[in-house]
């Protein structure tokens, strides 16, 4: 069977028409949810500086849309769910994409459109009567700003593979799932680091210079210092200093290699999705 745009919007609006309350709670949720987080800088006097603002938006973000991602697929949990879904004439493929639409592109939307007016009034409120001169955040492409927005892609993705894997403490299990993949990646890059950056450093340093009364030199004694390289990972984001008695060395990778390692997990989304779409295809039959 082909892929039917018109499929997919009836799919969208079935989604909508089905989940409607929820959706409005989760919404009224999400918005009492940020705008505690925001007035608790009003209350502390703390001023809500930009590089907060975009910590806390995007963390919300990745947060909220988690949990949502968690509930696209929740009617193939039991027997009566994947009948009707089967029921459907729509192909796995379509509502992989129908839920890609509302996870990826409608979400967001949604909750920049509900958290981002009470971050602009927190922000009016701070700067009227707490006597701060903060400046609202708006979006640029400073590099954090931009892993935390593709980070919520990846996270997507791996929670909606868990969505359709776990049948029970699917929030709990999804984190587990996500901890083991962050750190389990971290372990992974620090020994290709380790492979590519030297297991230690030799460096000449002078060690002792003596001088006649005179200012003549006397004696000059130079030693090979080995400098172990032991914090490898963190070569990937900046560059790091490994001190001797005399001399310091600086190493860190290129900026190809870091745009590498950087790449690589977000490489993944798509075998995700593709494992995904395989799972959906087998909960219906089964």
């Amino acid at each position: 069977m082909a892929i039917s745009f018109t499929r997919i919007g009836l799919l969208a609006k079935k989604q909508f028409i089905d989940n409607k309350k929820l959706y409005l709670f989760g919404v009224l949720a999400m918005m009492g949810i940020m705008g505690a987080i925001f007035s608790l800088f009003l209350i502390t006097g703390t001023n809500l500086g930009k590089e907060n603002q975009a910590v806390y938006l995007l963390l919300g973000l990745v947060v909220f849309g988690g949990l949502y991602t968690l509930t696209l697929f929740s009617n193939l949990e039991n027997t009566k769910g994947r009948t009707l879904s089967l029921m459907l004439p729509a192909t796995a493929t379509e509502k992989l994409i129908c839920a890609f639409v509302y996870g990826a592109i409608l979400f967001p939307l949604a909750y920049l459109l509900c958290v981002y007016p009470l971050l602009r009034f927190t922000i009016f409120i701070d700067n009227k009567f707490m006597g701060h001169f903060t400046s609202p955040y708006v979006f640029d492409e400073h590099r954090a700003q931009l892993f935390l927005i593709t980070a919520f892609f990846l996270i997507q993705a791996q929670i909606l593979l868990c969505s359709l894997f776990f049948k029970h403490y699917k929030a709990v299990k999804s984190i587990v799932f996500i901890c083991v993949m962050f750190f389990g990646t971290l372990i992974i890059y620090t020994k290709i680091i380790g492979y590519i950056l030297p297991g230690r450093i030799d460096k000449t340093a002078v060690v002792e210079e003596r001088y006649y009364k005179n200012n003549n030199l006397f004696k000059t004694d130079t030693v090979k210092r080995h400098l172990t390289t032991n914090t490898r990972i963190i070569n990937l984001f900046t560059a790091v200093k490994y001190y001797g008695d005399q001399r310091d060395v600086s190493l860190e990778l290129t900026r190809k290699q870091k745009n590498v390692f950087f790449l690589l997990p977000y490489l993944t989304i798509p075998c995700m999705w593709l494992i995904s779409w395989v799972r959906l295809k087998e909960m219906e039959v089964n």
